[in-house]
Formats: structure tokens, C-alpha cells, sequence
């Protein structure tokens, strides 16, 4: 029982008009043959009545949605007052006029009676999806209808759960491994992922109100989407900076990058003042524009570190990130230019309708994400592979410089601190220089690798080579051995706690101090000086 000839529409009557005076406004006929599409953040109005039933009883219909609409009410008059019953996915699971399926409405009609509705559907900003028919339907045919979409809700269910299941998991990971290692890369990418959760749990809520009947982020999500993607967006820039030593590899870029991560955290409370003062609508509408921007921007940056960081766990790293960044670029491109599109294979992919005809298939969003976080872990196995690589040059290095000042020690019966700690440094002008820079500045925690380069006026990534090629260490790592070679030395000739000669050799984290010299000498700093390890 299609709406047709005596249905009406309207698709203009802004969202603040009061039902009084939307059912004053003018409709023009509905023909079901044109379909019915809806685009962001608007709302189509439907005028239409049954007359004329001639059965003994009240006569139970169904009217049906498409389940790409977010919210529709039905609107009529009865009992001297407006009455609304409504569906949706969007809408508050208590309020649902039908709870077992969210897309379609009980009417219940006295025998001979005509009874005049307005019906309002409304599409939430950031969705759009087509919508084909509206129709009026026995309890048969909407039970029909109710298994079909169920079938279809099973798969993204099941896909939600895996989905949000991963991230959970990958978080926890990720906060373990900083809680081990202390670096902040890893704590900035748990609260990305964390971010992550929180916004898609309303996916998870949505299509599972049945497990969680509260509807808490159904209500609240176009409060929360805006501010949790800001914030994903500011702690994903941080883990990048970090994981790929930024800092150390561009001075330029590193402060390129903490321009982004104070924009994302200053549009946390701007964010909330629009939608205090202007509403949810408004700051989803004003945050679509800047996805466009801040994305293509983010490819730039990411070819830039494809050029100058060539480690394999930073393209690893590079590689899931621009994954991520082409699945979300076709999504915002069609909500910016109105090309609808919907969700396929369990919301794995995305399909859209393009306005030539025809229709394109590309990976989700959330398919994005679980590739960038296959590709964080590929990045972080061969990022610890590497650096396990280098503890161990970094040990053997140690080892061989106490030989060689034990040798000398027999053959001197005084050698001068700063003559015998890097002894390959005579034998070599530029690591002589290099030992000299950095033995005037190696107690400040603050003095990096870039600053290093600086100093000895190369550019970093000369200076990284030179140094690789000479000691087969990385300057961070070549840095450590200073510290660690003076560390030692305090450890040798004073009393002072193990916390103050983390501090006094230039560790400004004792916990991090201690782990890396048990992993390099093999026994811990209190063993080491307690046993007399001196040679």
C-alpha cells in the first residue's frame, strides 16, 4: 500500500517551525515512481490521510522507512492535542512507537474513520543515504521487511563488535607497552584509540540497543563526534611526532606539527561554545570543511617523511596512515559535494551513488583504521627489532671501551677522565669533535640529536650518517653511550643515589635510566657498583 496521489511533500520547512504552522504550509503531490532522496542535515515533511475503511474492527497498518533515515516522527491529530509516535535509528530507544524494528510505525485506524498525518524525517548531519519508498503495510509484510533488515544489521553488527573489539585490544596493548618503556608515543597513540572508541560506540550502541537499552550516545553523539574527533586528531599528531622523532629529524616540521596539535586542542572548547550557542548542527556543518584541508594536508606531510625518514618502521607508520586518510577522503568529499551514498558488506565498504550514474565502492572508514592499526603494529615489531639491534652494538660498545680503559689503566697509573672514554675518538677528528660537543652539553635531558647536528653545522641526516658509519650507532644511541660511560664513572667514584646519577648523566627518567643500563650491562646500576664491575 504505496503513498501515492494522496500524499504531499515538502522539503524546505526549516527545521524551528512549530507543527501548527508546517500543516498551514502548502504540499504538492508525491509520486513514488521519483524516489526520495535525502542529504545531510535535512528534513522532508509528508502530508497524507486514510479515509473511508470499511472494516468491523480497527484496522492495524505500518508505515515504513527506509533505514537510512535517523529520525521520523508522524504527527496527527487526536483527543483536542498533537500526538507524535516515532522510529529511527537515531531516536531514543524508549521512545520508539515500534522497538522491534526502528524503522516503522503501528497505526492503528477506527473502521470508517479519516484521520490526517504529517510524518517528518529528518537526515542527521554527516549521513546520506537513499531513501526509496515510504509505504503503509499489513503486520505480514512488515514482519517480512523486519527479517530482511535484521539480516543486513547482523553483519554490521558483528562487524562493529570485531571493530571496536580491536580497538579496545589495541589500546590496552599500547598502554602496556608504555607503562613498560615510558615512551610517550605509545601513551598518545592508546589515547587516540581511545577517542576512536568513543566515537564509534554509538555505532556499536545504534545497531545493538537490544544489549544497551540507554541510548546514551544515540542521544549525545553529534555532541561527542566533533569533540572526539578533535582530539583523536590532536593525540594521532603526537604519536607521530614521537614514534618518528620528529624533533630530531626536522626542526621545521616538528614545529609545523605542534601548530596542528594546538589547533585540534584550541578547538575543544570552541567547539563546545558552538555547540552551546549555535547547537550540535551547526559545529558537525563547520567541522566537514576543515576535514578537506586538514587531510590533504596531512598527504603532504606524509610524502615529506617518506623522503627524509626511510627507517622501515616509519613507512610502515607512513603506509597505515595514508591508509586511513584515503578511506575518510571519498566519505567527506561526498558529504561536501551532496553524492549520496550508504554502507555494504557488513559496513566494511562504503557505495556511493554518483551523479553521472552508476556506483563506486571503497573501504570504510573503520576498514581504514584497522589497516593504519595492522600497520602501527608491523611498524612498532621492526621499530623494536631495530632498537634491540642497537642495545646490543650499544652493549658490545661498552664492553669494548672498559677493555680498553682497563688496559690502559695498567700501563698509566693516572689517565685524565676526559682521555680515556671514547678511545676510538683519537684516532678520529670528527668523533673527537663530536665527544668534545657533547661533553659540554650531555647532562641537559634536553639536548637532542638535531641539536647535535646543529652544533657541529651539518644537517641532521649527514651528521646521522657520518656517525652510523663510524660507530655503527645512531646519534641518539651514540648520545646514550656518553651518558651511560659517565654514569659508570659517578657510579664508580661517589655515593650519590642511583636517581641522582640518572639526573646528573643527563637521564631526566630514573625508571628508564635503570632499565636501559641492566639491559646494556647486563646487571642493574646498585649490582653493578655493589660488586665492583668496574673493568
Amino acid at each position: 500500500m504505496p503513498l501515492t496521489k494522496w500524499a504531499l511533500w515538502r522539503s524546505d520547512i526549516p527545521f524551528s517551525m512549530d507543527l501548527e504552522d508546517v500543516a498551514s504550509q502548502s504540499f504538492q503531490p508525491h509520486d513514488e515512481g521519483e524516489g526520495l532522496f535525502g542529504n545531510g542535515n535535512s528534513t522532508i515533511w509528508f502530508k497524507f490521510q486514510i479515509e473511508n475503511l470499511s472494516r468491523n474492527n480497527s484496522l492495524k497498518l505500518f508505515l515504513i522507512t527506509d533505514n537510512g533515515v535517523h529520525n521520523a516522527n508522524l504527527h496527527f491529530f487526536e483527543n483536542n492535542r498533537w500526538n507524535i509516535l516515532m522510529a529511527g535509528g537515531q531516536t531514543d530507544y524508549n521512545q520508539l512507537a515500534f522497538k522491534e524494528n526502528f524503522w516503522a510505525i503501528p497505526i492503528n485506524i477506527e473502521a470508517g474513520s479519516t484521520q490526517v498525518f504529517y510524518f517528518e524525517l529528518y537526515i542527521q548531519p554527516g549521513y546520506q543515504a537513499p531513501s526509496h519508498s515510504i509505504l503503509l503495510v499489513s503486520p505480514a509484510s512488515e514482519a517480512i521487511q523486519r527479517t530482511n533488515i535484521r539480516k543486513g544489521i547482523a553483519g554490521i553488527q558483528n562487524f562493529n563488535s570485531f571493530f571496536l573489539g580491536c580497538i579496545l585490544i589495541f589500546a590496552l596493548l599500547t598502554f602496556i607497552y608504555y607503562a613498560a618503556n615510558k615512551d610517550k608515543a605509545y601513551l598518545y597513540y592508546s589515547l587516540y584509540l581511545v577517542c576512536l572508541f568513543i566515537f564509534y560506540i554509538k555505532n556499536f550502541e545504534i545497531e545493538n540497543r537490544s544489549l544497551i537499552p540507554f541510548s546514551f550516545f544515540a542521544k549525545w553523539h553529534s555532541n561527542i563526534e566533533t569533540l572526539s574527533t578533535y582530539a583523536s586528531f590532536a593525540f594521532y599528531t603526537q604519536f607521530i611526532r614521537y614514534f618518528l622523532d620528529i624533533p630530531d629529524v626536522s626542526k621545521r616540521l616538528n614545529k609545523l606539527l605542534n601548530y596542528v596539535v594546538w589547533f585540534f586542542t584550541a578547538m575543544l572548547p570552541l567547539d563546545l561554545v558552538v555547540q552551546m550557542t549555535l547547537g550540535s548542527r551547526t559545529s558537525l556543518y563547520l567541522s566537514r570543511y576543515l576535514y578537506i584541508p586538514f587531510t590533504l594536508f596531512s598527504i603532504y606531510i606524509l610524502f615529506h617523511l617518506w623522503k627524509n625518514k626511510l627507517s622501515p618502521y616509519a613507512r610502515f607508520i607512513i603506509i597505515g596512515t595514508l591508509l586511513l586518510l584515503l578511506g575518510i577522503i571519498p566519505f567527506r568529499l561526498a558529504q561536501t559535494l551532496d553524492i549520496e551514498f550508504a554502507v555494504a558488506v557488513w559496513g566494511s565498504l562504503r557505495v556511493f551513488y554518483m551523479p553521472w550514474g552508476g556506483e563506486l565502492y571503497w573501504y570504510h572508514t573503520k576498514t581504514g583504521l584497522l589497516l593504519e592499526m595492522v600497520c602501527f603494529m608491523l611498524g612498532l615489531a621492526w621499530k623494536t627489532k631495530e632498537e634491540r639491534i642497537e642495545l646490543i652494538q650499544l652493549a658490545s660498545r661498552l664492553k669494548m671501551l672498559e677493555n680498553n680503559h682497563s688496559n690502559s689503566t695498567q700501563s698509566k697509573k693516572e689517565v685524565p677522565p676526559k682521555t680515556h672514554e671514547l678511545q676510538i675518538a683519537q684516532a678520529d677528528s670528527f668523533l673527537k669533535k663530536v665527544e668534545n660537543i657533547i661533553e659540554g652539553n650531555y647532562t641537559s635531558d634536553q639536548y637532542s640529536p638535531y641539536q647535535l647536528a646543529a652544533d657541529l653545522n651539518f644537517s641532521y641526516s649527514h651528521c646521522a650518517h657520518l656517525i652510523k658509519k663510524k660507530t655503527g650507532l645512531s646519534i641518539s644511541l651514540y648520545i646514550q653511550q656518553f651518558r651511560l660511560q659517565r654514569a659508570k664513572e659517578l657510579l664508580k667514584s661517589t655515593d650519590l643515589p642511583i636517581k641522582q646519577v640518572a639526573y646528573q648523566s643527563g637521564f631526566n627518567n630514573p625508571a628508564y635510566f635503570s632499565r636501559l643500563f641492566k639491559e646494556t650491562a647486563g646487571t642493574s646500576a646498585s649490582d653493578w657498583r655493589k660488586n665492583g664491575n668496574f673493568q
